[in-house]
């Protein structure tokens, strides 16, 4: 059986709400063409925001191709079009990616994200996203509980971060047992 060409292998999150498709990138560690689908989007997402989230070694990059964009970072909401270019956020940044309410007036938005190159062991890369889209399937649309182990397995690092303070969000939903949510 011969694997799929790069550009031709796509991650579905969200019973396709989400599509996410490998690109190539000469200088990135991983790069994706993601597209938000409203004719497919949860119902239960519509209004709600993921959780924030940040990346202890890589700068992350965004790019608008198609409709508009909501990037929240550190606290500061902004809605990003095609005009606005690629953007960036800084390692150790709080931030997230989320549509517009009723996404815009479009039914598509489709944008690139990548992620800086580093030597680090524990980097975003397409394996990361394979298992974190999985699990957040699992768990936002099956409504199932977080499970420490899950999420260690998903995310190498998260051993190293549970102490910290800037996982609190994280650490609250699995020292208190909860689902976790959009907000």
């Amino acid at each position: 059986m011969t694997e799929p060409a790069d550009s031709q292998r796509l991650l579905a999150a969200f019973d396709g709400a989400i599509i996410t498709r490998l690109i190539p990138h000469p200088h990135r560690s991983f790069a994706f063409e993601v597209t938000f689908d409203k004719t497919t989007w949860p119902a239960s997402l519509t209004g709600k925001k993921p959780p924030l989230h940040f990346h202890p070694h890589q700068e992350e990059y965004m790019q608008v191709l198609e409709g508009h964009l909501c990037v929240e970072v550190d606290g500061k909401e902004m809605v990003l079009d095609p005009k606005d270019g690629e953007i960036s956020v800084k390692p150790w940044i709080n931030h997230r990616l989320y549509p517009p309410p009723d996404f815009g007036g479009t039914s598509i938005i489709k944008f690139l994200l990548s992620g800086q190159s580093t030597m680090e062991l524990f980097r975003l890369d397409l394996t990361f996203f394979e298992n974190w889209y999985g699990y957040q399937d699992e768990i936002v649309l099956t409504g199932k509980t977080m499970n420490i182990i899950q999420v260690m397995s998903v995310n190498r690092t998260f051993i190293i971060y549970l102490p910290s303070l800037l996982c609190l969000n994280y650490k609250d939903f699995i020292l208190r047992g909860e689902k976790l949510s959009y907000c």
